[in-house]
């Protein structure tokens, strides 16, 4: 709350009217969405994105400002437990907030970079699903189906990189904030926890806040070698997802979510070849957590986790995309009775195809999961009308079982309709 209102006072005082050292930009979207299984309104929602850049005596400040508000409901209001008392939004009623997005600046001293603030910080590129680009938290309000640049929950953290060598660099990332995933609130079309409340089970959170004791701490070196563009990679940190322990209580039966620290190792590769790119992503969770019902009250059991991605991508047709990507998780300790396979493997396929000079952009990707034969398919049909004017048509369609991770929002499918104005 805080940081909110000191940054609220700073932009009044630095606004474009009180400084010509001010720059600001902005997009006003609108999106409607159309539910075609329950045949009614999904979404309704106006969003306003505001950024004011400021350039100080050798340093750089930006900062950008969210509004949200959804005229329905069915998915905003999400749960805000699971974030820290400065990295929460201003909530003016269950269906319209207004957060600080980031607030950082970037300087240079003792010939390193530095970026201290609220921040984003990105280490995978894969799409869809996430291997390393696990340094932020993600809001789950429309589950996945919103870009990764807009559902990362930006955190307070110092980042620094300094060169090593000539192509080398070295990253630090000190983060106090201990904010983690935004799951979605009951009764929303992508409620994550339906199935435990429709148990009747009661969920208490029991979230770390200590300051220093509980910060996430990262390292990250990144080179180019021979055509390759590699990274090795670890985060120190807690898992955002909680651990759901159920425990019984006298007569009520409680979920008591619990975070849990992890060591992620993780390594990354690209190089272009032609018309084709290659990219690799490999990571080693310490401590992954997952249901079981080897217990007389169902709990969890813990167990190290590899992850990896390998893409290919072909740029061999003009203003053409074709990317398809292979993800696997395999759990190292694996327990007869945890809900999953010891082995998921997931595919992706992207087609990105552009138009009239770019003036038109058609966007598809599939996820399909192996395992289970869910899935999701996302459409985009884009219209540049002019240089800050975006309209466009899409799709979400789910497939599967409804206890499966894509499956049980089949009941989502929708259309949307989107204009978005820059400025």
């Amino acid at each position: 709350m805080k940081p909110i209102i000191l940054t609220l006072a700073a932009l009044c005082v630095s606004c474009p009217f009180a400084s010509n050292a001010v720059d600001m930009n902005g997009r006003l979207e609108w999106e409607w969405a159309y539910s075609t299984a329950q045949h009614r309104q999904q979404k309704n929602q106006l969003q306003l994105e505001l950024e004011f850049n400021h350039e100080l005596d050798g340093a750089y400040l930006t900062a950008i400002t969210r509004l949200k508000a959804d005229g329905l409901g069915y998915l905003l209001g999400s749960e805000q437990s699971s974030q820290s008392q400065f990295n929460r939004g201003l909530e003016w009623s269950d269906n319209a907030e207004f957060s600080l997005r980031e607030l950082y600046i970037d300087f240079d001293l003792i010939q390193a970079q530095w970026r201290v603030g609220k921040q984003q910080q990105v280490w995978g590129q894969a799409d869809g699903l996430k291997v390393l680009d696990r340094v932020n938290p993600q809001d789950f309000s429309e589950f996945i189906l919103d870009e990764f640049e807009d559902s990362r929950i930006p955190l307070w953290m110092l980042a620094v990189e300094t060169p090593v060598g000539e192509s080398a660099a070295l990253q630090l990332l000190w983060i106090p904030d201990t904010s983690y995933h935004r799951l979605t609130a009951q009764d929303s079309d992508f409620d994550l926890l339906a199935k435990a409340r429709e148990q009747g089970l009661v969920l208490r959170s029991q979230k770390p806040k200590g300051l220093v004791k509980d910060s996430d701490v990262g390292l990250r070196y990144s080179d180019f070698i021979k055509g390759w563009d590699v990274s090795l990679n670890y985060l120190y940190h807690y898992n955002d997802f909680p651990s759901q322990v159920v425990r019984q209580h006298g007569e009520e039966t409680f979920i008591d979510a619990r975070y849990d620290r992890n060591h992620l190792l993780g390594a990354s590769a690209s190089n272009a070849f032609g018309d084709i790119t290659l990219r690799a992503e490999l990571g080693v969770n310490s401590h992954q957590y997952y249901a079981t019902q080897n217990q007389a009250v169902p709990g969890v059991t813990k167990s190290s986790e590899l992850s990896s991605v390998f893409g290919v991508d072909w740029h061999g047709f003009s203003d053409t995309l074709l990317s398809v990507q292979w993800f696997q998780s395999t759990l190292l300790e694996h327990d007869s009775g945890i809900h999953r396979d010891k082995t998921e493997n997931t595919l992706s396929f992207l087609l990105d195809r552009k138009f009239s000079n770019e003036t038109i952009s058609f966007r598809s990707i599939v996820l399909h999961s192996i395992n289970q034969a869910d899935g999701l398919v996302r459409s985009t049909l884009k219209f540049n009308v002019s240089n800050n004017i975006d309209v466009w048509f899409g799709a979400d369609f789910f497939y599967g079982d409804e206890g499966d991770l894509y499956g049980q929002f089949d009941q989502q499918d929708r259309v949307l309709f989107g204009l978005e104005l820059g400025f």
